[in-house]
């Protein structure tokens, strides 16, 4: 993996206001593409991510972050197109020096220019892709490296809580 900080604005709070202004009942089109990008859109992408990385398959974990990417500009900028947009970050995605390097990637967190992170292809991609992100787009990476054998005894899993607002989207 590579983290990229896009080192671009976003507001968090005016992102997370624009969802929650889609519950908790879905009164347009809209607000119903936000309840399956964060409902079960979200649910069918995480299991099929988790069977991808339980199976050690980076090529299907990307594909999976794409489409991940996809769904959510797709719903979130629907509600908050002036954060959810994401300039920088889609720029970022789809930069061809970088495509052909990693299998897949996405926002990270709120969305909005934030934070990218990048399925590499192998550990030269990796280092390639921290290189290019470095010295052609002046942002800051972080490679992450998880060996097969590595075991996993912890994670944080940042979510929205249980707030009525997005409850139970965050379920």
């Amino acid at each position: 993996l590579v983290l990229v900080d896009l080192r671009a604005q976003k507001s968090t709070v005016r992102i997370l206001n624009a969802l929650q202004g889609c519950y908790p009942v879905a009164t347009t089109a809209e607000h119903r593409n936000v309840h399956h990008a964060l409902g079960l859109g979200n649910l069918d992408i995480t299991s099929r991510a988790l069977a991808a990385m339980e199976a050690g398959d980076a090529r299907e974990l990307g594909a999976i972050m794409d489409e991940s990417h996809a769904l959510f500009t797709e719903a979130g900028s629907a509600v908050c197109p002036e954060e959810l947009r994401a300039p920088v970050l889609q720029s970022v995605l789809s930069n061809p020096l970088i495509r052909p390097l990693v299998w897949g990637g996405k926002g990270v967190g709120a969305g909005g220019d934030g934070t990218a992170q990048f399925v590499c292809k192998s550990l030269s991609a990796q280092q390639q892709v921290v290189h290019l992100v470095e010295t052609e787009l002046k942002m800051f990476p972080i490679p992450l490296t998880i060996e097969p054998s590595t075991t996993v005894r912890s994670a944080v899993v940042p979510v929205a809580g249980f707030a009525s607002s997005l409850f139970p989207a965050t379920k």
